[in-house]
């Protein structure tokens, strides 16, 4: 496969995540302290929208001054990043990734935005959050990534190959954890039934979707855990 040089928005994740974790839980601290102060619920009304429903629906907003240039470079051997403050000569750091280095990969798509992680044989890892990712062809970024990771595999036929990691909900210890939250579930539920047998209806309907969610989630994720390590 022929060198391919892509430019791709990408979030820093770590400082987004510090930064909305401090607005929403000081937002609601806030919020839950002038509520008690002044002893106005319509402050705990606004506050509830203000700190826990705008980023939903505001999230590009919100993330905007998080999103960071960059340019990748997949080459015959490695793939090179580079990323960029503001503009192409404000260059500020440059990862080069060796594809016979990388032990695992695991990703994930969404409407607007999608991620890839790839895990290096000595332990660390190189994780990409992008932003509205989809090339001309049609593919999104992370499907580019997928596409080189296979090129590769098929050009080392012999060799230990990149493999999918696998999903938490696909790991022994992931189903016992759902196990666990089953019986924790039904024990609750007992209890409920017992002591306040109106609530049963609620748990009873939220348990099911939680764990129809969640099932149906392990089973796309053993599939795709096939599809890609079937390469």
């Amino acid at each position: 496969m022929a060198d391919n040089f892509y430019e791709v928005k990408v979030l820093s994740a770590v400082r987004y995540g510090v930064f909305i974790n401090i607005y929403l839980f000081g937002g609601v601290a806030l919020t839950a302290f002038l509520t008690w102060q002044l002893h106005q619920i319509a402050i705990l009304y606004i506050g509830v929208f203000m700190f826990c429903i705008t980023p939903v629906f505001m999230k590009k907003i919100f993330r905007r001054k998080f999103i960071r240039d960059v340019k990748i470079n997949f080459l015959l051997e490695s793939i090179c990043i580079d990323f960029y403050k503001k503009s192409e000569s404000d260059l500020f750091g440059r990862i080069e990734v060796d594809y016979n280095k990388i032990n695992s990969y695991r990703f994930s798509e969404d409407v607007d935005s999608s991620a890839i992680a790839l895990y290096t044989k000595n332990g660390s890892k190189v994780s990409l959050h992008f932003e509205d990712q989809i090339e001309n062809d049609g593919d999104s970024i992370v499907s580019v990534f997928r596409n080189h990771l296979k090129d590769y595999n098929q050009r080392t036929l012999g060799q230990a190959k990149i493999h999918l990691k696998p999903s938490l909900y696909t790991t022994k210890f992931g189903t016992a954890v759902i196990a666990c939250l089953g019986t924790g579930w039904i024990l609750v539920s007992i209890y409920l039934l017992i002591n306040i047998p109106k609530t049963v209806p609620f748990t009873t309907i939220g348990g099911i979707f939680f764990f129809l969610q969640v099932l149906t989630q392990r089973k796309r994720d053993i599939q795709t855990n096939l599809q890609e390590n079937d390469k």
